[in-house]
């Protein structure tokens, strides 16, 4: 079925519903105006023609009104699931003909061959009748002329068999009189039809738009979206529901104004937005601005808006419609994101690891300062240079493991062999993660080194500095700011039968609360704080040597700021000395 036939099938059920609805509205007033009209024509045609033709008629009268309220009732007793408008139009224009009939069969029971006024005046009520029909089923042509052809033609034909020129008058009269009456009822259901369809279309357009209230208004929720519409020359505002969640109200909870407007938006935004409001309204200038709202309950929210101009027919800005969006989480992430590059920046300048960006072919695409250095080459010198050609073969079947993307990034550490330009190797401990586009796609790697040769060289020199404090015959001893030891020698352990373990991390008054006497601890602070050597002589009794005479040489140690970081103390007995 096509759309057109379909909107054609729609339109006619619509008018054959408002058609079954009016004749459940009527039918009682009709079945009261027939039933009283019946009497009063049966009592005056009574005289003439006799009480028995009168009465039979009546008779049959009230079958054909007790058959019309039967329909009427079982109409509406209906399940309005059954409730079939062809069904019931068949059933109440079926009842119209019984009816009509009834009131035909009135022509030949209850005219009188010789009483000129009874005969007009059952013609007039006939006729009356019929104009009835005609006005109260004009929604319903068919069943107007079901009820009304039956009789108008019995009263015609009933005059025409008068054999008078006042009967033959009187029937071309009431016969013409009816056909106009027939053609007003035709243009009257053709307005009916017209409202009918008019009102379809009417609730049509109205479900339409509440429809789309209601999509606009989910899409706002979804998107956190709101709309507005402000009228300069009537100087009103309109916000939609969704305009009243970005400002953190109930939607309908307070009118609108340009008070209100401004009163939500961030104080420190507020002369910036007013500024621009105003532009728009001189100018028809209305740039996209970002700015804050703070909420009732104290949130500061962010928000992205975005307006046009509308104007009249002279061209002059009348009105201004637009959008606002919620942007907080986009916004903050927005300052997350370059938070973490700006990290990245410093710790690419800073850190002592190598940063080596590669693309999906492996090529440089960025270096840091650290890998400079530990490569031994300019940025330029190493840009552009394949990484697979300076890593062992090891390591390069896994970059292109995860440059292929058979996994995304290395979950443990790999020992590799870099090599410089000049032929020398460089052990580093290295890293690989994958960089991934908004598809998904690795578009690179970022390889981290750390420089193990450097590590090895310092640990060995930190051997030979151990080794070397370690052969001396004098206790030394490192301690933070906290007084923690750090560091103790093989004479230190010795002389107060301690393990080193057990001593390391350890507080002075901790560890040995003998060595901290007064004079002790009162150097201690001064080293500390005047960054200067400090000197010191104290007694101090040894549970296994007895009472010994200590000195001690306590130099501050130094960061590469200059900051103190500890005290290095250097402690000799000089009881011997003393004697």
């Amino acid at each position: 079925m096509t759309q057109a036939a379909t909107a054609a099938g729609d339109a006619e059920l619509l008018v054959r519903d408002e058609q079954v609805r009016q004749h459940r509205l009527i039918l009682p007033a009709a079945v009261v105006g027939s039933s009283l009209l019946g009497l009063i024509v049966a009592a005056v045609q009574s005289r003439v023609v006799g009480l028995a033709p009168a009465a039979t008629w009546l008779l049959v009268l009230a079958v054909a009104l007790v058959a019309r309220i039967w329909v009427y009732r079982r109409h509406q007793g209906a399940d309005p699931e059954h409730r079939q408008a062809q069904r019931w139009i068949g059933r109440y224009r079926l009842m119209s003909l019984a009816h009509g009939v009834v009131w035909a069969l009135a022509a030949y029971w209850l005219f009188p061959p010789t009483s000129l006024a009874h005969q007009l005046f059952l013609v007039f009520a006939l006729a009356g009748i019929c104009v009835s029909s005609l006005s109260g089923y004009a929604f319903d042509l068919r069943s107007a002329l079901w009820f009304s052809l039956p009789v108008t033609l019995a009263w015609v034909l009933r005059l025409m068999t008068l054999d008078n020129d006042t009967g033959m008058m009187m029937a071309a009269i009431g016969v013409l009189f009816i056909l106009y009456m027939l053609a007003i009822a035709a243009r009257a259901q053709r307005t009916m039809r017209e409202a009918v369809l008019l009102r379809a279309a009417q609730a049509a357009q109205l479900a339409d738009v509440h429809r789309s209230h209601a999509q606009m208004q989910q899409a706002e929720a979804l998107a956190d979206l709101g709309s507005f519409v402000l009228d300069w020359q009537a100087d009103t505002l309109h916000w939609s529901d969704g305009h009243f969640r970005v400002w953190g109200l109930e939607p309908g909870s307070v009118v609108p104004d340009r008070e209100l407007f401004l009163a939500g938006v961030h104080p420190d935004d507020r002369q910036r937005i007013a500024a621009q409001l105003q532009l728009a309204i001189d100018t028809g200038a209305v740039p996209d601005c970002r700015y804050r709202v703070c909420w009732p309950d104290g949130q500061v929210r962010h928000v992205f808006a975005r307006s046009e101009i509308q104007v009249d027919a002279q061209g002059r800005a009348v009105a201004m419609t637009g959008t606002v969006q919620d942007v907080t989480q986009q916004t903050q992430t927005e300052a997350r994101l370059q938070e973490q590059q700006q990290l990245l920046s410093v710790m690419r300048q800073t850190t002592q690891l190598g940063f080596w960006f590669v693309g999906r072919d492996g090529r440089t695409t960025g270096v840091n300062p650290a890998l400079q250095t530990m490569l031994a080459s300019s940025e330029a010198a190493l840009m552009d240079v394949d990484i697979l050609e300076r890593v062992d073969a090891p390591y390069a079947q896994r970059l292109r493991h995860c440059l292929a993307g058979v996994h995304g990034a290395g979950d443990a550490g790999a020992l590799v062999d870099v090599s410089r330009a000049d032929g020398s190797v460089v052990r580093c401990l290295a890293h690989e993660t994958a960089l991934v586009d908004a598809a998904g796609q690795v578009s690179g790697l970022l390889v981290t080194l750390s420089d193990l040769s450097a590590i090895e060289r310092a640990r060995a020199a930190q051997h030979v500095s151990e080794f070397v404090v370690n052969s001396v015959r004098d206790m030394v001893s490192v301690t933070d700011l906290d007084d923690r030891y750090r560091f103790v020698n093989d004479a230190w352990c010795a002389r107060h039968g301690l393990r080193r373990e057990d001593v390391l991390g350890r507080t002075i008054a901790e560890a040995m609360p003998v060595v901290m006497t007064a004079r002790r601890h009162e150097a201690l602070r001064r080293c500390i704080a005047d960054r200067q050597m400090q000197m010191v002589r104290a007694e101090i009794d040894y549970p296994q040597l007895g009472r010994r005479t200590m000195e001690t040489t306590m130099t501050p140690y130094l960061t590469s700021d200059a900051d103190v970081r500890g005290v290095v103390a250097v402690t000799r007995d000089v009881t011997e000395q003393e004697h």
